[in-house]
């Protein structure tokens, strides 16, 4: 069932013809640039978030040991 599948998909992404060079504009050097530099802001950012959160959790301990359930 598995192979039939992959046979039938492959077969219809196959029939699909990709309009003037679609595929090779999208693949170029100057789209992975972007996508490098979209991947190192990204990863920036998550560093900057996670250095800002335990920066900011000796502040927090007052607070949440502050808190009584009921």
């Amino acid at each position: 069932m598995d192979k039939e599948l992959k046979e039938f998909f492959k077969k219809e992404y196959d029939s699909v013809k990709v309009p003037h060079g679609l595929k090779e504009r999208i693949l170029r050097k100057e789209n992975k640039r972007i996508y490098l530099m979209a991947a190192v802001s990204a990863s920036a950012f998550v560093v900057f978030i996670f250095m800002l959160a335990t920066e900011l959790s000796a502040q927090f301990d007052s607070i949440i040991s502050g808190i009584a359930l009921p």
